[in-house]
């Protein structure tokens, strides 16, 4: 008998691990035709067998997939379910199976059906932790058509360890994010993920979210048991990245009795309320799931498009600070802070959630700036704050409690010059006294933009009449910013954090970045660098750079708060012999945004000049505009 603390108690109790003279097996999959399995042994028997049985959601799932979608199937086994989607449903199927005799049997069977052109099959495991790593697979038997097998650890489908010595096997690991990435998968073409290894789900995914190749997915089916405590984290790692699933379909599925009690195939997808989905983009429709009702009602947690249980804290309207903790810096030039804890987590969300239910009130957007060479304003949409009043009447008031209050501009200005005093040659004259400057009344302006996929705007400086900025990304691990920074010359007199920049430089770290094709959107040069603010997931500093040794952390509800060095308030001859280059230092989203879509809060604090038909005009639709003071007022 097969030992049922290994997990095999579902298959049939006359030895089906037993060798079994060869045979070819005829699988019906009604409404789709009939394909063939190559039986070794009673296990790949029983699996034909119970093809339909065994589980019905997983077939349900399989026969919604789209005919132009590609699917990735982790621990395919002898090819069960791998062969009717390449036969019957997708247009293509990458396999992994990294135990021997299974891998055998896979690619008898793929070749058994005649499919060899619909099915890259590869012999490899699938781990985020030993990725690029060779290591072990520990058997649950040595005969083809088992499962319950562990990758690296000798451990049982629970991930309790198991003292027993077992056979074992050399495996190479990869991760998932390079099946996705670099495996030929068209970029728009819908992809679906079925995981069934028993046990490691969660590592076996975590490289998708590290990378942003979670963005490409469009369902993911999972074998889980939220009991695992590693497994509930996975189930809430989705859901944050906008993944929920339907109670019906894992009652269902979920194992009632066994030594599997508990565990469910759960079907992940990013599901939206219907009005949502008509406003993406054609392009990005691909990743969603327009809902019904009922579904809305049964979803798991995270519907797009629908009211967050808790709301907004009405802690906000009493906040005098945008923070109680102060500034994190985290770029020398130009210079950038984290702002932490500017709204608590629920509060973003729900703002997310806010922005993306008026995603079909947007307004058509244009840079109020010169255009810049190359950006596509039809990947932004700027939503109009009176679509958000539909469904929060005070929505305004709560962001003029926050942001539109001189003490909040204060706050910021005091980064402001604390960043720039170091690079002073007169630490008191660090702005500007021109009348005219000073005749000009502080604004602060809050605006919405949801940024879709490819969206990016290239290395740029504000205008002149903005102070400073904060950037608020509103979706968990969305995109923050990039920066751009041309090392200035006099920087290694004035600062020992530059001469290590420059010795860095030197050594070619700080330039080192591929991006493709669109590797000539950016040539630095010898001086230049690139840093980007990355996601909470992976909060180091710089991904294209090594400049910065120490990594920032950069939670959901922070901010960037960037001074703007070109702004007219910002006396020049202050900075002596500084030799700098505003064109070539500012901030972007560079490369393309990886992100399907991204809700973004900006709020400028703008200088309004009695002269400047630019700003001399009334609220638009779109924004909260509220004059603070007169900018002499301010800086005294």
């Amino acid at each position: 008998m097969i030992s049922s603390s290994l997990g095999l108690e579902n298959v049939p109790s006359d030895s089906p691990d037993r060798a079994l003279s060869p045979k070819l097996v005829e699988v019906d999959y009604p409404g789709h035709g009939k394909f063939l399995i190559h039986a070794t042994s009673r296990m790949i028997e029983w699996r034909a067998s119970s093809f339909l049985e065994k589980e019905p959601t997983t077939i349900e799932w399989i026969s919604s997939l789209e005919s132009d979608s590609y699917l990735i199937d982790i621990g395919a086994n002898i090819g069960i379910y791998t062969l009717p989607s390449a036969l019957f449903k997708v247009q293509h199927v990458i396999a992994i199976e990294p135990e021997l005799k299974n891998y055998v049997e896979l690619i008898k069977n793929i070749e058994l059906n005649e499919i060899e052109d619909k099915i890259t099959a590869l012999p490899l495991a699938i781990s985020t932790s030993l990725a690029d790593h060779p290591s072990h697979i520990f058997l649950t038997k040595d005969q083809p058509g088992m499962s319950c097998h562990q990758v690296g650890v000798n451990q049982d489908f629970k991930l309790n360890p198991i003292k027993e010595k077992r056979v074992k096997r050399s495996v190479y690991c990869i991760s998932l994010k390079s099946i996705v990435n670099d495996f030929g998968i068209p970029e728009k073409a819908p992809l679906h993920i079925k995981i069934d290894v028993d046990g490691i789900e969660a590592d076996v995914c975590e490289s998708l979210f590290l990378s942003r190749a979670i963005e490409r997915v469009t369902s993911l089916q999972i074998e889980l048991n939220p009991a695992i405590s590693s497994h509930q984290s996975l189930i809430d790692k989705l859901h944050l990245y906008g993944f929920s699933f339907l109670e019906s379909q894992v009652n269902k599925a979920v194992r009632k009795q066994g030594a599997f009690k508990g565990f469910a195939e759960y079907v992940f997808r990013r599901r939206v309320s219907t009005e949502v989905y008509k406003a993406f983009p054609e392009d990005i429709k691909t990743k969603f799931t327009p809902v019904s009702h009922q579904q809305s009602l049964e979803a798991s947690n995270h519907l797009l498009g629908l009211p967050c249980l808790g709301g907004f804290s009405p802690s906000i309207k009493h906040v005098d600070h945008l923070c109680l903790e102060k500034p994190q810096r985290v770029s020398l030039w130009p210079p950038v802070f984290i702002l932490p804890k500017v709204f608590t987590s629920v509060e973003t969300y729900s703002i997310y959630n806010l922005t993306s239910r008026s995603l079909n009130e947007s307004i058509t957007f244009a840079f109020e700036t010169d255009k810049k060479v190359g950006v596509d304003d039809s990947r932004r949409k700027e939503i109009s704050f009176d679509a958000l009043a539909v469904h929060c009447a005070d929505y305004k008031d709560l962001l003029k409690s926050k942001f539109c209050k001189l003490s909040a501009a204060k706050f910021l200005l005091g980064a402001m010059a604390k960043a720039l005093r170091p690079y002073a040659t007169r630490r008191s004259d660090l702005f500007t006294c021109n009348l005219t400057v000073l005749d000009c009344s502080l604004v602060c302006r809050v605006r919405h933009f949801v940024d879709f996929q490819g969206y990016y705007i290239n290395q740029h400086n504000d205008s002149p009449d903005t102070l400073f900025t904060i950037i608020l990304p509103l979706r968990y691990g969305g995109t923050a910013t990039s920066l751009f920074a041309n090392i200035p010359l006099g920087f290694g007199q004035h600062s020992p954090e530059f001469r290590m920049i420059k010795k860095e430089v030197s050594r070619g770290n700080a330039i080192k970045s591929s991006f493709g094709d669109n590797q000539s959107w950016l040539d630095p040069g010898i001086d230049g660098c690139l840093y980007r603010l990355s996601s909470p997931n992976d909060p180091r500093l710089s991904l294209d750079s090594k400049v910065f040794s120490s990594e920032v952390s950069l939670r959901h509800g922070d901010a960037i708060f960037i001074p703007n060095l070109n702004c007219v308030a910002v006396n020049k001859d202050g900075f002596g012999s500084l030799d700098y280059d505003l064109t070539s230092s500012g901030h972007g989203l560079f490369p393309p945004l990886k992100d399907l879509f991204r809700p973004v809060m900006i709020i400028d604090y703008v200088l309004l000049s009695k002269d400047s038909e630019h700003f001399s005009r009334p609220e638009r639709a779109g924004e909260v505009f509220s004059p603070l003071c007169l900018m002499s007022e301010f800086l005294r």
